[in-house]
């Protein structure tokens, strides 16, 4: 059995919220909405956003939140998709995304329109009405791999609150979401820039793992690591690089491209359990900043 822990204070007569979830199993994992404290007698409304999970195997691996109040202020965005140019670049499956800012997350939202979408080198407008979480820092796009071609070259992203100062946030890609291009992944993490002429490179990690010498110490099964450090985290990667990675005694490298993290804060390794034989003995792991690109202009 598990716990959560409720505390709030106040800071400079501010109201803080501070949850805790106790759970160290992926059962035990809570994803929190939003807390409202209501003074009875004054007929006065704290609300504390949160869109989070406090859990140790989704989101950011935090179980801990430290809330602050603010009104409820609802708005409506507008995304903006462009489809690359490249060959297939076009998908059927269907496409969500999830906005993070800095006073909170948005729900997975699904990106639908009347109309036919995201075909090759066409641009897409969706309006999306949620809660207001601007400054915007990142978003995460994926698709469930559905339909004929599921595979998608997703070019850029253009977010705009259009009841704020409807000044957009563009989210760079250039890449592959699907499972037979790119790196395989069908989702990416974009971090976002208010100038169109900017252009976030991805720094490059490697990253070493190390199988223990043990009987049974391998694994068939497909691995995954998101690395987290100060300023983001990686999102989620597939490892993998021949079919003899994971086997017993092992040491294989791999190379994880993402956004600058800041320093490595800690990482999050797991297996879909797929496979003949797919229980694993991790010995230990390394990873280090191999190049580190900045805010470049195009």
């Amino acid at each position: 059995m598990h716990y959560k822990k409720f505390f709030y204070v106040l800071v400079n007569f501010a109201l803080i919220f501070i949850l805790q979830n106790s759970g160290n199993k992926k059962e035990d994992a809570w994803l929190l909405n939003r807390i409202e404290i209501t003074n009875t007698a004054k007929k006065k409304t704290w609300s504390f956003l949160c869109y989070q999970w406090l859990s140790l195997f989704h989101g950011d691996g935090h179980s801990e939140r430290k809330l602050f109040p603010h009104k409820l202020i609802k708005t409506e965005y507008e995304v903006v998709t462009v489809t690359g140019d490249a060959v297939d670049a076009s998908t059927g499956a269907n496409v969500f995304i999830t906005l993070y800012g800095k006073l909170g997350v948005s729900k997975k939202i699904p990106l639908r329109s009347k109309k036919v979408c995201f075909q090759k080198g066409e641009s897409d407008r969706f309006q999306l009405k949620t809660t207001c979480i601007d400054p915007l820092i990142k978003i995460h796009i994926e698709h469930d791999n559905t339909g004929f071609s599921p595979g998608w070259f997703l070019e850029r992203v253009v977010v705009t609150n259009l009841k704020g100062i409807k000044k957009p946030y563009y989210f760079p890609c250039g890449k592959w979401l699907a499972k037979d291009k790119g790196d395989g992944s069908i989702s990416q993490d974009l971090i976002g820039s208010r100038d169109p002429l900017l252009m976030r490179k991805d720094n490059i990690y490697n990253v070493t793992v190390y199988t223990g010498d043990i009987k049974g110490a391998g694994t068939n099964a497909s691995v995954f690591i998101t690395l987290f450090g100060e300023f983001t985290d990686s999102g989620k990667h597939r490892l993998r690089s021949s079919i003899k990675d994971f086997q017993r005694g092992r040491v294989d490298q791999f190379i994880i491209k993402c956004p600058c993290l800041g320093h490595l804060e800690r990482i999050h390794i797991e297996h879909d359990n797929t496979g003949f034989g797919p229980g694993w003995f991790l010995d230990k792991f390394f990873s280090f900043l191999l190049f580190l690109n900045s805010l470049l202009p195009t």
